[in-house]
């Protein structure tokens, strides 16, 4: 905490100016009370192209805070926040957004309380917003401290990464409460006021995940005592971007969108249970994001706190149901572009992709890169996992080791992407461990449409026809066929690959085994692994409704017609050749329904007698004639 950071002081003599670090204080009458409200550490995340948020913790009550921002490090012509409290209820942390902020553009930022303005040298920070377009950057990434005033986070910061992303293990606190929510609170005070990691954050958005250290300690998972508390303690001090599971007591994944980038980050801790790491919740939310970045001509950078390609029970080796689940979905779903940036284990690690298809058959035909980048400062330890690039342990507890990552992006179809690991000693002196370069295929490809699409019932009246025309479809790989009982879950029936005619083309297929409802989409697959999708149609086929036919003299009909439904009815009858010989409109009554149909029509041969219920439900039984 600041020398200076004293609570309040009362102006006895009316008129007295008072000078203390920096800060002029008018002075009031004595019976006044003049709050002196300093900034003791503030951080900067959820970075956009024309949004910010910073969180600060102040030294007195407020209830009028807010965020100053100015393109000038005088904060001249500023942009302001919306103002928010710090008080008792939030531990004296206000958590501040801006809007409204020019894209591409660096901005210096400091916390006004109360009209007055933080401006020592160390309450002002700055960040700079992305563009809203493609763009080279790089970011810095590690895990796991034990120091946070080690040379480490110096070395960081002299390279000027856009955004740090913190892996887990913040710190080693291991707080674990159920009934006090300062257990959680305290290790941010204690870490936040560290010179080196201070200088890092003014200067560097965050954007940050727990490990189990940082979370409520060794090996913690959903079942910690202190599991609500973490979270809210992590809400009220962590500048994080919105949480898709809402506010309170939700676990903290979340995503945002850097250039072409998609980060996804996991909250692998507060909703892992002995069976799943995410839960399912989070599980599908994941699978949505992933399949939505590949929809978006977006390269993936998955953030997860433990190591993806080890075999200890901790990491994604104690679930390698879960982790097949995950590869396959990668595979099935096409997902081209993607790397993955792991913590927990104490070491600099690369693989080039080829030693992490964890996919049933390991035959997935795209290869993700694994970025482990740990640790900032602790004893070195190995997790697990085979790297092309090399294994690069901390030696001492004293080391520090973190990852930087350079975005190369033009515009055009390629990205071209760089992990470099580094250690530093607790002297200072950097050196590189290693470094690995790849590229990432960017398809921009006019998306498949659909002219049409129909269902009807066959001309034997006892499975489905689909048919389809599409416009061009140089880029088509395949279409497939999903059908569903109820319209929501669908489940693959066919694939059929495309023609690839520049001028569209149409195609049939069949359903032969319908039930009583179907639903059916086509899911046209591109090339680069996008897809779109048809719209949906059904066909309905009666299954509450039995139709029992007896052929007697002159060839004559007794068709007996138990349904559960009333209503208008229609029914046909067509021979074998698909020629319609007889339709009638009938009324259903439910229960048992006679019909007596004249034979004078009929010949020797093979017929369908066709029920169709309220236009909605049909029901079709083959006779004889002999």
């Amino acid at each position: 905490m600041k020398r200076r950071s004293f609570l309040r002081n009362t102006i006895l003599t009316a008129g007295l100016t008072m000078l203390r670090s920096n800060k002029m204080f008018a002075a009031f009458s004595s019976r006044k009370t003049f709050i002196i409200n300093e900034v003791i550490h503030l951080w900067s995340g959820a970075i956009t192209s024309n949004t910010a948020k910073v969180n600060a913790k102040l030294t007195t009550d407020s209830s009028a805070v807010r965020l100053v921002a100015s393109t000038s490090p005088a904060l001249t012509s500023p942009v302001y926040g919306s103002f928010t409290n710090a008080n008792a209820g939030n531990n004296r942390m206000a958590a501040m957004n801006i809007s409204s902020l020019a894209p591409n553009t660096k901005y210096y930022y400091a916390v006004e309380a109360d009209s007055e303005v933080d401006t020592s040298a160390d309450a002002v920070g700055s960040f700079t917003t992305p563009p809203n377009t493609a763009f080279s950057f790089k970011f810095s990434t590690a895990s796991c401290s034990l120091n946070s005033n080690h040379p480490v986070f110096t070395r960081i910061g002299e390279k000027n990464p856009f955004l740090h992303i913190t892996t887990g293990d913040l710190h080693y606190a291991d707080p674990n409460s159920a009934t006090d929510i300062n257990v959680h609170r305290i290790p941010y005070e204690n870490t936040l006021v560290q010179a080196a990691l201070k200088n890092l954050l003014l200067n560097t958005p965050i954007a940050y995940t727990w490990d189990d250290h940082d979370f409520s300690g060794d090996n913690s998972d959903a079942s910690a005592a202190g599991k609500t508390n973490a979270r809210l303690a992590y809400q009220e001090y962590v500048p994080h971007y919105p949480l898709p599971a809402g506010t309170g007591n939700v676990p903290i994944y979340q995503a945002f969108t850097i250039g072409r980038i998609r980060f996804i980050i996991s909250d692998l801790r507060s909703d892992r249970t002995a069976l799943s790491m995410m839960g399912s919740v989070q599980k599908d939310w994941f699978k949505n994001e992933c399949v939505q970045a590949k929809t978006n001509n977006l390269v993936i950078a998955w953030i997860s706190s433990v190591s993806y390609g080890g075999d200890r029970a901790d990491n994604w080796g104690g679930y390698a149901a879960e982790r097949t689940e995950l590869a396959n979905f990668f595979r099935d779903n096409l997902i081209q572009n993607m790397f993955i940036i792991c913590g927990d284990a104490h070491m600099i690690a690369i693989d080039n992709g080829n030693n992490h298809d964890f996919s049933t058959g390991a035959n997935n035909p795209y290869k993700y890169p694994i970025f482990q980048a740990a640790a900032l400062n602790q004893t070195g330890s190995n997790k697990g996992g085979t790297f092309s690039q090399g294994t690069f342990e901390n030696p001492t507890i004293t080391d520090g080791q973190y990852g930087l990552i350079q975005v190369t992006d033009a515009g055009g179809n390629q990205i071209n992407i760089n992990f470099t690991g580094y250690r530093v000693t607790n002297a200072g002196v950097e050196t590189t461990l290693t470094t690995y370069d790849f590229i990432s295929t960017i398809f921009i490809i006019v998306p498949i449409k659909f002219l049409s699409f129909s269902v009807k019932s066959a001309d034997d009246h006892l499975k489905s026809i689909l048919t389809w025309k599409t416009e061009e479809e140089q880029e088509c790989k395949e279409y497939i066929i999903e059908k569903s009982s109820n319209g929501t879950d669908f489940n693959v029936l066919q694939k059929i690959p495309c023609l690839g005619n520049s001028n569209g083309s149409e195609y049939t297929a069949y359903d032969n085994n319908p039930s009583e409802k179907n639903f059916y989409r086509i899911k046209a697959i591109e090339k680069n692994g996008k897809f779109s999708y048809s719209k949906i149609e059904s066909l309905h086929f009666d299954t509450q409704t039995s139709v029992v036919i007896y052929s007697g003299l002159a060839n004559d009909l007794d068709v007996t017609i138990n349904t559960k439904k009333t209503g208008a009815a229609v029914y046909l009858i067509y021979n074998s050749l698909s020629m319609q010989v007889i339709k009638k409109e009938i009324v259903l009554l439910k229960g048992k329904n006679q019909l007596h149909i004249n034979g004078s029509g009929f010949s020797s041969g093979m017929y369908f007698f066709k029920l169709i219920i309220e236009n909605t439900h049909e029901i079709t039984k083959k006779f004889v004639i002999r």
